[in-house]
């Protein structure tokens, strides 16, 4: 989701730009991270699936 190598995230998310970064696209020219959050929404349906049943 950010493109930067610092553990700040895992203290001080920021909930609001992930949210934007599952719905539209926040680096169209790189491609590993399209693929990245088209496998994350993948298993975020799966396990919200699995969550309902």
């Amino acid at each position: 989701m950010y493109q930067n190598k610092s553990w700040i995230i895992n203290i001080k998310p920021y909930f609001w730009r992930e949210i934007k970064g599952l719905s539209c696209n926040l680096y169209p020219a790189n491609e590993e991270y399209i693929k990245f959050r088209n496998f994350y929404r993948f298993y975020l349906a799966v396990y919200s699936a699995l969550f309902v049943l």
